[in-house]
């Protein structure tokens, strides 16, 4: 398997920093005592599974709870939200609006089709 990756890697004239590379081990919760059983070796590095991973600003944790994505989204947003009274010199109610939806409702409305269906807890 981390030959293949590898190959495409090389095809694709990419470079694989395995200092970077994560593993990330997706099971349910019954399963989630085996899933530190997992390494992978890359080069001389050798990697541990970790308890999530984030790919394109979405937070998953291996058991696919929600829970740490959304806590990811609300700070991010809350600190954007603060940041805006930094920009006391948009006098226009109209552009700070903009401002706002621009920065702050677009982030909470990425990626939110992921949750669509799910139950609350």
């Amino acid at each position: 398997c981390i030959s293949d990756i590898e190959s495409w890697i090389v095809t694709n004239k990419r470079q694989l920093n395995s200092s970077k590379t994560e593993l990330f081990v997706l099971t349910s919760s019954d399963f989630s005592k085996h899933s530190n059983d997992f390494q992978l070796q890359i080069d001389s590095n050798l990697i541990a599974p970790g308890d999530s991973a984030k790919t394109v600003s979405v937070l998953l944790h291996q058991h696919l709870s929600t829970n740490y994505n959304v806590a990811g989204i609300s700070k991010v947003s809350y600190v954007n939200l603060r940041n805006t009274r930094n920009i006391k010199y948009i006098r226009s109610h109209d552009l700070l609006t903009s401002v706002v939806h621009a920065f702050i409702t677009s982030m909470l409305d990425y990626c939110n089709s992921l949750l669509l269906g799910l139950p609350d807890k």
